[in-house]
């Protein structure tokens, strides 16, 4: 899995400009694997307009203007990612293989020209009680920031760049 984690601080911002990329095609939530791993949410939401609010530590989101799910923080350990699903000869592409990855000393990025682009995109975060994904068929672009993860002294946190002054997607965050 090709995994990327957003700058905590400002997940929300990342989340909004995500919308303004692409439109989502699928939402997906369960329970963490030692809560029993139900699942709870697995929509196809094609066609139709995802919003985002946030409600002090709740993001709230609603699917065509109804409240479809309540996605509360837990302690604040949790973070989002942005996971990237790259193809090669109709195989899914892992690290690891032979193929330019973190790994590598010569290894650029997300978007390192060498890389197969990606055909689908997942946000996705765990508060401890939850796993969320939210699905995209098409990559979201990322920056590095200047902050690293809290455990390691190399990897960054990355960032989701607004769109560039074309906002008419109809996902509209409040």
């Amino acid at each position: 899995m090709e995994q990327y984690q957003l700058f905590q601080k400002n997940y929300f911002s990342s989340l909004k400009h995500a919308l303004s990329h692409a439109d989502p095609v699928w939402f997906f939530v369960r329970f963490m694997g030692s809560r029993g791993g139900k699942i709870v949410i697995d929509e196809d939401i094609k066609n139709r307009k995802l919003k985002i609010k946030k409600q002090n530590t709740t993001l709230i989101f609603l699917l065509d203007n109804t409240i479809f799910y309540e996605y509360k923080k837990s302690d604040g350990n949790e973070s989002w990612s942005i996971q990237y699903q790259r193809l090669i000869e109709g195989h899914l592409f892992l690290p690891r293989t032979g193929l330019p990855n973190p790994w590598d000393g010569d290894y650029t990025g997300p978007n390192d020209p060498r890389l197969p682009e990606p055909h689908e995109t997942k946000l996705r975060s765990c508060n401890g009680e939850h796993l969320i994904e939210i699905g995209f068929n098409k990559k979201i672009p990322i920056v590095q920031s200047k902050t690293l993860t809290k455990d390691t002294a190399f990897l960054h946190e990355w960032i989701i760049t607004p769109k560039e002054k074309n906002h008419d997607k109809g996902n509209i965050i409040l």
